[in-house]
């Protein structure tokens, strides 16, 4: 608790945790309807289109790629699930066309007109979800409320339309009512919580919010009121606690979330044949990480009493000197501790600092990563970072520090690059003389080398 309370304190990390919930729930809802029409890949369809318009969109160089990937996935969404109804080509052979096809081209386009230095990193980050659910902005969290509002309004309202149209199109038509528009309203909502859920799973692992918790509620429920209720409650479980898991052990976000669905999943096929097993499985659960919580109290307290006969033993020596240099210094507290963090909350935090410097200016920063060392041009001089990765190795982050008052001589007093290092300093913003833009560094920071093996 004191450490999921620690990562509460970052704004990022609770519009994450209301993004991720509202994404699973609009996920589940529409996920009963489509598995039940056997239409439970068009997910994994959607957002490979998604894929291919957000490609488009970084060619373009547009910030915000929503208007372009939106409309575009709608109308793949239309063509699969209305027009597609009547055409030659339909099912699962034209969700696996346009698939593989909006995928192949937007990765062609956008590695031979790469806008950018890490093209595997944008990739990877786009297909498996890995830090874009922790670098959401304000704005385009409000808009993911909004949009999670509209759906579940309107499945609300279109409920009875809804369940007539999954179990019995001819039916609607009889009793006058327009099928083909209920299938496009469907297709255009599909759409959204398509777009709106890569950002929480990934291209590549959409297709799990809707199918897993409607699976796992038909094991249990034999209604569709009720397998739609179930499958929210399960959905938005497995969504909250995955991120929880995520953000304290330092797992991809996108993949922890997909692995507790697929054990909400597990659960729910024990329990439907043996509940008896089932109830013996929770428990052992619980007195499992209760073992799990006293081991680490007592590494704690192994580690205090370890800390505290040191410092008796070198009062008793008479050495408070030694006490002052390494034992108080290592006690000294900084704001912003991250080597506490797992790799994609550090990352997610080092981004929050370029995005929006001002809030953090002035606070003390503790920061493990590699040296990176480069010499710009313009200016005549050498600039030193720490560079930082996400949990999927794929993507970094660097952040410039200056080590002491800047006087050290590079490079025979710094470290070779490639060496891991810990950094501890004031965060500040500054300007280069002649130039309007705002950098961000570490000013007056304390650097120890931790490991300096396989340097590049």
């Amino acid at each position: 608790m004191s450490s999921l309370l620690f990562y509460l304190q970052y704004p990022f990390v609770r519009y994450a945790l209301i993004v991720g919930v509202l994404i699973a729930l609009c996920s589940s809802l529409l996920g009963v309807t489509l598995v039940l029409k056997r239409f439970s890949f068009i997910g994994d369809g959607l957002s490979h289109v998604a894929f291919g318009a957000m490609a488009v969109a970084t060619v373009c160089n547009i910030v915000n790629d929503t208007w372009i990937v939106m409309p575009i996935t709608i109308a793949a969404a239309v063509l699969l699930l209305g027009m597609g109804q009547n055409a030659k080509i339909r099912g699962d052979a034209a969700i696996g066309m346009l698939s593989v096809g909006a995928l192949a081209i937007g990765y062609m386009l956008m590695n031979i007109f790469s806008t950018s230095a890490n093209i595997s990193g944008d990739v990877c980050t786009t297909l498996f979800g890995s830090t874009s659910i922790l670098t959401l902005t304000k704005e385009e969290v409000i808009l993911c409320i909004i949009m999670s509002i509209v759906v579940v309004a309107f499945y609300i309202l279109f409920y009875n339309r809804i369940f007539a149209v999954t179990f019995d199109e001819d039916f609607v038509r009889a009793t006058g009512k327009n099928a083909k528009m209920y299938h496009m309203l469907i297709a255009v909502v599909t759409a959204v919580i398509i777009v709106l859920a890569m950002n929480l799973v990934g291209s590549l692992l959409v297709s799990a919010l809707i199918i897993f918790p409607a699976v796992s509620a038909m094991q249990r429920v034999h209604s569709f009121r009720g397998v739609v209720i179930y499958a929210a409650i399960l959905s938005v479980i497995g969504a909250f606690l995955g991120m929880l898991i995520s953000i304290l052990c330092s797992t991809p976000v996108g993949s922890t979330i997909v692995v507790m669905d697929i054990a909400l999943f597990a659960l729910n096929c024990v329990g439907a044949k043996k509940p008896k097993t089932l109830a013996t499985m929770i428990c052992m659960c619980l007195l499992l990480s209760g073992c799990v919580e006293d081991g680490m109290e007592l590494v704690k307290e192994g580690s205090t009493e370890s800390k505290e006969s040191i410092s008796e033993s070198v009062l008793e020596e008479g050495n408070t000197e030694s006490i002052s240099e390494s034992v108080l210094e290592e006690e000294k507290e900084v704001d912003y501790d991250l080597t506490l963090m797992g790799s994609d909350m550090v990352y997610a935090t080092v981004y929050q600092l370029m995005v929006d410097p001002q809030t953090y200016e002035g606070k003390t920063f503790k920061i493990e990563g590699q040296y990176f060392p480069t010499f710009y041009e313009p200016t005549q001089k050498y600039y030193h970072y720490c560079l930082i990765t996400d949990a999927l190795a794929c993507c970094s982050q660097g952040l410039e520090f200056v080590w002491e008052d800047g006087t050290h001589s590079y490079p025979e007093e710094y470290p070779q690059q490639g060496a891991d290092i810990l950094i501890t300093g004031t965060f500040e913003t500054y300007q280069e003389s002649g130039d309007t833009s705002l950098y961000c560094r570490l000013q007056e920071s304390k650097m120890e080398v931790v490991k300096s093996e396989n340097v590049k």
